[in-house]
């Protein structure tokens, strides 16, 4: 991952709260500037600002002035997905994993306590529970218990 850019890098939303967690891990990262009304002018057109989908109409995003938008999911593999989202452009890149890659993940992290809480759930609890040597995070009924 790059450690230096163009510009600043901006965020708004939740993304400041991952950093910490990748920094203590030692993964390099750029430095960023969380948007605020006081950093708003140190980001106009100068950088590259990452925000939540959630909050895409927030003011201080039209303080930025005209700015060009891109949104990263799975589903910009879709083409009228692209055509209708609204944004600039559109990058894929899922957080969804296959079988090989979630078992390996869990196998990796050395986690000993599981929570799976959505998607197909089912049938990785039941591979995991034959394995006999995980917990499982939630409650009966939860997804995945």
């Amino acid at each position: 991952m790059l450690t230096e850019g163009p510009g600043p890098v901006g965020l708004l939303g939740n993304g400041n709260s991952f950093l910490p967690a990748y920094r203590n891990a030692g993964v390099p990262m750029v430095p960023v500037v969380e948007l605020t009304g006081s950093t708003v002018q140190d980001l106009r057109g100068k950088g590259l600002v990452i925000v939540s989908a959630s909050i895409q109409n927030d003011g201080l995003l039209r303080q930025l002035g005209k700015i060009e938008t891109a949104f990263a999911s799975g589903w910009m593999a879709v083409r009228s997905a692209r055509r209708q989202s609204g944004y600039s452009t559109g990058f894929v890149l899922s957080d969804h994993s296959d079988w090989g890659g979630l078992l390996r993940a869990i196998e990796c992290s050395g986690a000993e306590r599981i929570g799976l809480v959505h998607g197909e759930t089912e049938p990785l609890a039941h591979y995991l529970r034959a394995k006999g040597s995980y917990q499982f995070v939630g409650q009966p009924g939860d997804p995945g218990w």
